[in-house]
């Protein structure tokens, strides 16, 4: 079906129709009325978003008026409205229609986009508020080279933090209207802020110190060195990175003062970016964090309480190793408890409401026991949902595909250990992982349980068939599982605060898509192709359904010459090759003929 216009009255069963400037006759009864509206279903905000942005795409293509009813759907009803503010400057446009789009729309939680030279924000009176002063600090950047000036941030949805200068090389080195990874993943706004301003002589600075120089229509980071007598010049004279150097006039040069300013509509988010720069910077201090954690205790907890968990008493490398396996798994502990979780200063630092940062303890045991393996089995300890797997899809279970389930449904999950609980006697079938080296991922085989070894309770003796003779050999008891016949079926155990919440989070979204993305697996592993994410049969990879599909016409590769070259086309390269006729053992045609097969 293509979309036309009728240009001319039906007559005698014909008429003319427009398609794309072409006219073209056809007959009546291969024509049908044209769609012209688009139902959306769905919560007012999501509803909204869709609009506008099916609204912002179609304005690019100049398709003409929306109708009445876009606006209606816009348009104040109780507390919800829409936020409309007129733009002469496109450049500015242009620079941040992607970022509107991506970073102010969630964060500000209102439906937000640039259609035409008109700024739309829909949403409740609090979204709508936040998204136009938002915008608001946008503008201040962009006419300030990136940078808001102190004092001039909208206090009521920012925050100011103070990271040290190697945490914010993303921020410093990002171009204008780009977003920045922490801001889609905690969806906040980030910008770079001024701190006040110190009156100071930046010529009586010492040599080596490191200041910042307006050149390029921005400001970078350079390092002050020493003027020369025999340089009668006036100004500062500067090192590039490059071992350049460059003289500025005192106006040019100022010293280091950037902060860090967080903006979104919720207090939790703004907190959350704000951990996340602080752990940054931690990691980047000479302190061990100790600076980093002081300004922990500053920030604001209106929205939560901060709380500080050390590491448990005991030896420096056990210590070292905790740290490890929790800052390695702090992501995992903040999805599944819906709490802040960063390793600060050598301590995890948690923050939310008193039932978040409670989760967030039950998960901890767990990371430290799974040693930072999201593979890694666990008995579990208390009453959790299950979901039951093969034997195969635990085989094509991996770390992404736990992490994305995990990132999804808002949960925690782990396999179940059933083996180390399991009590062997004398005489047990069972099945062990039997590997030849040391290394090898090893192939399960049947066996007769005989003992646990004397002196190493951890090895147990088994005694197996090969080749028609009994032998014996000595496995590790997390080598060693039951007989098929004997065993339970194979579970992920699963923890979420949102299990009651039927098709939105838990056990429910855990189980399908868990299936799905082992399903997709297990069809790459057997047929090279995955499953089409609309659903269906996988696509073929043979060549006969590939290339009719295509969009190389045959007057395409006809034109190619690159087979038509004639450098194998000769026989006299391939004939002076005399290697094969010395061949003697193969050279007799007597020989292969006398063989029947």
């Amino acid at each position: 079906w293509i979309s036309a216009e009728i240009t001319k009255e039906p007559c005698m069963g014909l008429l003319w129709v427009s398609i794309d400037g072409s006219q073209r006759e056809v007959e009546v009864s291969s024509l049908r009325c044209g769609f012209d509206l688009v139902a959306i279903f769905g919560e007012q905000q999501q509803r909204a978003m869709v609009q506008l942005a099916l609204m912002s795409d179609c304005w690019s293509r100049a398709t003409g008026c929306f109708g009445e009813d876009s606006m209606l759907a816009l348009g104040p009803r109780e507390d919800w409205g829409t936020y409309r503010k007129y733009f002469h400057d496109t450049t500015f446009i242009q620079t941040y229609s992607h970022y509107v789009e991506k970073v102010l729309q969630p964060a500000s939680g209102c439906a937000a986009r640039f259609i035409g030279q008109m700024f739309f924000a829909a949403g409740f009176r609090e979204s709508r508020c936040c998204a136009a002063l938002m915008l608001r600090d946008l503008e201040k950047a962009y006419k300030n080279y990136g940078e808001i000036s102190f004092g001039e941030e909208t206090k009521r949805f920012s925050l100011r933090i103070t990271p040290n200068r190697p945490s914010m090389k993303s921020l410093l080195g990002r171009q204008s209207g780009h977003p920045l990874q922490e801001e889609e993943k905690f969806q906040c706004a980030v910008f770079l802020g001024r701190g006040r301003e110190k009156k100071q002589d930046m010529s009586q600075l010492p040599e080596g110190t490191s200041v910042e120089v307006f050149s390029g229509g921005c400001w970078c980071e350079v390092i002050k060195a020493a003027n020369e007598e025999s340089d009668t010049s006036e100004g500062i004279k500067v090192t590039w990175p490059n071992s350049g150097s460059s003289v500025f006039q005192s106006s040019q040069v100022r010293s280091l003062g950037s902060e860090v300013l967080c903006s979104s509509v919720s207090a939790f988010q703004r907190v959350c970016t704000a951990l996340h720069f602080l752990a940054r910077s931690s990691d980047t201090s000479k302190d061990g964090g100790f600076q980093a954690l002081r300004d922990v205790h500053k920030l604001p907890q209106t929205a939560g309480k901060v709380e500080i968990i050390e590491a448990p008493r005991g030896t420096n490398a056990a210590q070292t190793e905790w740290r490890q396996h929790v800052a390695a798994c702090c992501q995992r502990i903040a999805t599944a408890s819906n709490c802040a979780a960063e390793m600060i200063g050598g301590s995890l630092v948690l923050f939310g409401d008193a039932a978040a940062r409670e989760s967030a303890q039950l998960i901890l045991p767990w990371i430290v026991e799974q040693a930072g393996n999201a593979l890694a089995s666990l008995v579990p300890k208390v009453d959790l949902a299950e979901v039951e797997l093969t034997e195969e899809e635990v085989k094509m279970l991996t770390v992404n595909i736990i992490q994305e389930v995990e990132k999804k449904a808002k949960a925690y999950i782990f396999l179940r250990d059933d083996n180390s609980q399991y009590l062997y006697k004398h005489g047990d079938s069972i099945e062990f992982l039997y590997r030849q080296h040391q290394g090898d991922e090893g192939k399960w085989c049947r066996g007769t349980f005989v003992r646990k070894c004397v002196g190493a309770t951890h090895q147990a003796k088994i005694r197996y068939q090969h080749q028609q003779r009994d032998l014996e050999h000595v496995a590790s008891l997390k080598d060693v599982r039951p007989d098929e016949s004997q065993r339970k079926a194979p579970a992920v155990c699963v923890y979420s605060r949102f299990s009651r919440s039927s098709g939105r989070g838990g056990v429910t979204v855990v189980a399908r898509c868990l299936k799905a993305a082992l399903r997709d697996a297990l069809g790459k592993a057997s047929t090279g192709q995955g499953r089409r994410k609309g659903g269906g049969k996988a696509q073929s990879s043979t060549w006969k359904n590939d290339w009719p599909n295509r969009d190389d016409k045959k007057e395409d590769w006809k034109k190619q010459d690159d087979w038509k070259k004639d450098n194998w086309k000769k026989e006299e390269d391939w004939k002076k090759q005399e290697d094969w006729k010395k061949k003697d053992d193969w050279k007799k045609e007597e020989d292969w003929k006398k063989q029947e097969d």
